[in-house]
């Protein structure tokens, strides 16, 4: 019998030796990678396999009967196969094989769809008392508005942990982002940018450079009106054959001035002045040096060991 299981069920179990009615859900399932990346349905059965774990000591059959009939899923088993591979690609679930007869797998589905029928049961008779019964015109049951104020208030939050999650990427420039942020959202009729897409985006950003390049990037996609951004965008653009050649020009005179500078230096030549071209200093510094007296030198008479008369 093959059977689907959580991998660090421990984690999430309450009770350990009897069927427990709840499980711990923790909220950093929120930015695991089988959220993040994964799809409405996978996100669907993630849940519900933690809930069946707990019913099935997390030993959940494999079946896609079973499975559709306890958990109400709205797919076919294409897709529902797809959403298992995903959660098991991430290594959320994992899948195992266990001796069992043909009558134990129909007791567990019997079990399980009992309980699911006595749970819509009293789901039922809860809804006709509360439309039955009010208080102060106001509906039974909203005395708990509270509570799910408080839930609502707290899944906001999630959801915007989800959605900057993308500041924890090293090497993202912030203000390029939140650009890219606003031009996708007016190219997307105002919708914001899924979390995961959004992480994708500043992983991209941070691999092109520095904050300039990240922002020419994003300036580039911008105008063009791109709904993406690519690895190639925020280069600088690439010159002319005429504006190499200018810009090699102007290195090599930039060296030739920095060389005549430090020559006028030693000997004590005047410094270069904004009606000095480059040729004309050169030939000044050059007469200047020719003018130098050189160092070392001793005249004639000593040189040939005679004492001058």
């Amino acid at each position: 019998m093959t059977v689907i299981s959580l991998k660090n069920w421990s984690r999430h179990q309450h009770y350990k030796n009897r069927d427990p009615p709840w499980v711990k859900l923790y909220r950093d399932i929120l930015t695991s990678e089988s959220w993040v990346v994964g799809t409405d349905l996978s996100r669907l059965l993630q849940v519900a396999c933690i809930l069946l774990a707990a019913r099935y000591s997390n030993q959940i059959p494999r079946s896609w009967n079973v499975l559709r009939k306890v958990t109400s899923l709205d797919c076919t088993e294409a897709e529902f196969e797809a959403a298992l591979a995903h959660l098991i690609s991430t290594n959320f679930l994992e899948i195992q094989v266990r001796v069992a007869t043909p009558k134990e797998c129909e007791q567990l589905a019997s079990k399980a769809l009992d309980k699911c029928s006595s749970e819509e049961s009293r789901a039922e008779k809860s809804r006709a008392e509360g439309d039955a019964r009010t208080r102060d015109g106001v509906p039974h049951g909203t005395r708990d508005v509270g509570t799910a104020l408080t839930g609502m208030s707290m899944a906001e939050e999630a959801l915007a942990g989800v959605l900057n999650a993308w500041r924890d990427i090293e090497g993202c420039d912030h203000e390029a982002m939140t650009q890219w942020l606003a031009h996708w959202s007016r190219k997307h009729d105002g919708r914001d940018m899924p979390g995961h897409q959004r992480i994708a985006t500043a992983k991209l950003l941070a691999g092109l450079g520095d904050s300039a390049t990240q922002r020419r990037a994003v300036l580039t996609a911008e105008s063009a009106g791109w709904k993406s951004l690519r690895h190639g965008d925020g280069k600088a653009p690439r010159q002319t054959p005429q504006e190499a050649a200018a810009a090699k020009r102007a290195e090599s005179e930039r060296i030739e001035w920095q060389n005549l500078a430090e020559r006028a230096e030693r000997i004590d030549f005047r410094p270069r002045t904004a009606m000095d071209d480059l040729a004309g200093y050169r030939i000044l510094v050059e007469r200047a040096e020719r003018n130098q007296p050189r160092v070392g030198s001793k005249p004639i008479a000593e040189l040939l060991g005679r004492q001058p008369s």
